[in-house]
């Protein structure tokens, strides 16, 4: 059995995964090449706040991974939303207090 993996050419040297499928559509077929599965398909590791990225070395075929930094989460909606309303609040004391 064979795998079909999928990736974006970064250079001449390695490539981008971008998707590892057993029974690829035609039109899913692209920049790419079929595996078996007795190739050594490595897991990611479970590093915190790390994203693992697979890749592939195009003349070994050799799948590896590159790890980035997780971004930190967005704020949540109420946090933001609490601090508008307070700046709104204040800008509004602002107009309203006596000029002197």
């Amino acid at each position: 059995m064979s795998i079909y993996v999928l990736f974006t050419k970064v250079n001449d040297d390695f490539g981008q995964i971008t998707a590892m499928n057993p029974k690829p559509y035609p039109e899913q077929l692209g920049d790419g090449w079929y595996m078996s599965l007795n190739d050594v398909i490595p897991r990611p590791e479970n590093i915190p706040n790390m994203d693992a990225v697979p890749y592939i070395d195009l003349k070994s075929k050799e799948i590896y991974y590159q790890y980035f930094e997780t971004p930190p989460p967005p704020q949540p909606l109420d946090e933001q939303i609490d601090e508008l309303k307070l700046a709104v609040a204040e800008l509004t004391m602002m107009i309203a207090a006596p000029q002197a």
